[in-house]
């Protein structure tokens, strides 16, 4: 155990108690202090010159910082006091900062549909979420003299951290740009400003200070593509010349140009006003380098109105829904290759899909009430009524004839664990449980076809309710506050899998563990992958299950580029295939949406802009499934259901199969 000073204050640095940890460092609570904690960063390797550098960069930058006095209120996680590690205070090593609740994600989440639906958010909360954000960069830019500007310099996706009711922290604060001096060293492909591209390409080309300007390019990027669900202005759709969001950028050619193909998977633009529509066009294309008027954007608020066929947000201006009027029914009869039916619409809004023997099991919101909805291979339905009122973030699973309902999973740790029987249509509470809080401060429970998943102490446990008797095997174990894991619920194998990883520090230790079909004889396997290069982060990565193993995604940023690392991961924990991708790399764009993927025997499909993108893992070749474009969009989710390739949706579900 490590001791620091603050302010001349001896602090300990207890491993178990660990709040989190990431690329630059781990954060600890301090004693005696509720909303405070401490963030130190990880010590340089021996003969790494490079991070030593760095390492005194960033102490001579937090010492400067935690002098400023800067007046911003408390959703910024600013740097307060220096840590040093010796009471000489010669040596910073981190900084004291606002302990942020639990609940809180990284922007990203907006993104993902079941994020949106679960928590009842729409086009009316989202742009008001971003007026109060560009409030938030006008109060930080203001912070400076003209000739000093203070700026955020690399805003990405990670950078706001929000919960369900979209309240929200900046976090990485000691990354922005305070001075000439003590410069954001980091840029984001996605959301850069043109200017800035030497930050990434890494070409020789001199490096330019970061200025306010350049946020409220990228704020105005972010915005787009929340308003108008995963719109970026200059990846999302194609020019026939210009190609790649940064030519697209320095062009000025957005998604909203005539000349750019708008895919037909997203939201129509006209969701917005004609007038917002475009105030965002004038900034993309640098016409000005104002921010977007945060008055227009509540006035815009006060003008959504919803759609009684549809249920999709848009702006009152508009005559007629956009979404409804503009895309029409998709003539499926007119496939040529590929069969693909609607097996059945839902009846009410998606929460939770899981595949058990030959029925899908169906959490749906139905007004204000929750429902459980059986599904067999026809597409007939048996609806469970459970007398629970919808509620955000609550976690459901099925397992067995069992439904599993965790109602309250940031409460503290122990957390309840309410366990029902499904019985002739009928749900009957059978028992309770108890699990722990892991890596994000979040209950965290799984399940299987045939068993429940709990933390217990710091062991992984399986469980089954036999009876009224509830068995137990041990899995492997764990570690609170720095472990995660899901299991398979999607391979119908005589065998049980469990996919996780604990935290050392900065780096990752993943495990593979594997069971009988009744449960036991776990056997727990360490899977080595290939580590990361030096200031190379992990950003988010996604899990996937095939009869014979596993497929992991994750994406990476490595000096201010994107990449996509995939591997799979043989039952025996053995690596078979390890894979890094650029942007310039064949496939790159059907790895880009971690969420839509089904793992298959010798492919991998993925749900991209332009349908589905098979993978054939032999020859390597990607091929686009031609008459899954336009009907499979990037929030749908692909499943195996008898014996065919099923899209789930929110209002309904498809099936994908071969003409006979």
């Amino acid at each position: 155990m490590a001791t620091y000073f603050i302010k001349g204050q001896s602090f300990d640095a207890d491993p178990n108690l660990k709040l989190g940890s990431g690329s630059e460092g781990a954060v600890f609570p301090l004693p005696g202090h509720d909303n405070v904690c401490v963030k130190l960063f990880h010590e340089v390797e021996a003969g790494d010159q490079a991070g030593l550098d760095l390492a005194q960069y960033r102490a001579r930058k937090i010492a400067n910082i935690t002098t400023l006095g800067l007046n911003l209120p408390e959703q910024f996680t600013l740097p307060k006091q220096p840590v040093y590690t010796d009471k000489s205070q010669s040596t910073v090593s981190g900084f004291t900062m606002r302990k942020i609740p639990k609940g809180f994600s990284k922007l990203s989440e907006l993104l993902k549909s079941d994020f949106r639906q679960n928590n009842a958010l729409g086009l009316k909360e989202i742009v008001s979420f971003y007026a109060n954000i560009f409030d938030d960069a006008a109060l930080i830019h203001s912070q400076s003299p003209v000739d000093r500007p203070m700026s955020i310099g690399d805003l990405n996706t990670g950078l706001l951290l929000i919960d369900g009711n979209l309240n929200y922290y900046w976090c990485d604060t000691d990354s922005w740009t305070y001075s000439k001096e003590f410069q954001c060293v980091a840029a984001s492909v996605m959301f850069c400003h043109p200017e800035l591209y030497p930050y990434i390409n890494n070409d020789g080309s001199p490096l330019v200070s970061m200025k306010p300007y350049h946020d409220r390019f990228a704020l105005t990027i972010m915005f787009s593509m929340m308003a108008i669900h995963g719109a970026h202005p200059f990846s999302s759709g194609s020019h026939p010349t210009i190609v790649g969001p940064q030519d697209r950028a320095t062009a000025g050619m957005t998604i909203f140009n005539p000349e750019v193909d708008y895919p037909s998977y997203l939201a129509s633009p006209e969701v917005l006003s004609d007038e917002l529509l475009h105030s965002l066009e004038q900034r993309l294309t640098q016409q000005t380098k104002d921010a977007l008027d945060t008055g227009l954007l509540r006035q815009f608020v006060d003008e959504v109105t919803k759609c009684p066929n549809c249920n999709a947000d848009y702006h009152a201006s508009r005559r007629h829904c956009p979404q409804c009027h503009e895309k029409s029914i998709v003539d499926l009869g007119a496939l040529l290759e590929l069969l693909i039916r609607k097996l059945f619409d839902m009846p009410g809004t998606l929460l939770w899909a899981q595949n058990i023997g030959n029925r899908l099991h169906l959490v749906c919101r139905v007004q204000d009430q929750i429902q459980i909805v059986l599904v067999n291979n026809r597409g007939a339905m048996e609806t469970i009524s459970t007398g629970m009122t919808w509620k955000k973030g609550r976690l459901y699973r099925f397992f067995g004839n069992c439904f599993a309902v965790c109602h309250d999973p940031l409460a503290e740790p122990p957390v309840n664990v309410e366990i029902y029987r499904i019985e002739n249509c009928q749900l009957m509470k059978e028992d309770s449980t108890k699990t722990l809080s892991l890596e994000n401060g979040s209950a965290l429970m799984d399940a299987s076809n045939a068993f429940f998943y709990r933390i217990a102490g710091n062991t992984l446990m399986c469980c089954q309710l036999q009876g009224k008797l509830w068995l137990e095997e041990t899995v492997t174990q764990v570690y609170r506050n720095q472990s995660w894991f899901t299991v398979d619920r999607q391979s119908d194998s005589n065998r049980e899998v469990v996919f996780g990883y604990n935290r050392a520090l900065k780096d990752l230790t993943w495990f593979l563990s594997t069971g009988d079909q009744n449960g036991e004889n776990f056997r727990s396997h360490e899977v080595t992958l290939s580590p990361l290069r030096s200031l190379e982060s992990q950003e988010d990565f996604s899990i996937y299950f095939r009869p014979s193993g596993v497929l992991l995604v994750r994406k990476t940023r490595y000096r201010g580029k994107d990449f996509i690392r995939y591997s799979i991961i043989g039952l025996d924990g053995l690596v078979q295939t390890e894979e890094c991708l650029s942007i310039k790399d064949e496939g790159f764009d059907a790895w880009q949406n971690l969420d839509g993927k089904l793992f298959q025997a010798t492919s991998i499909l993925h749900v991209t802009p332009d349908g589905v993108v098979k993978q054939n893992l032999k020859s390597g070749v990607y091929s686009v499934m031609k008459d899954t474009t336009g009907i499979i969009t990037q929030t749908d989710r692909l499943i195996t259901f008898d014996g065919k390739v099923t899209v789930v949706r929110r209002d309904s579900a498809l099936t994908i199969s071969k003409k006979k």
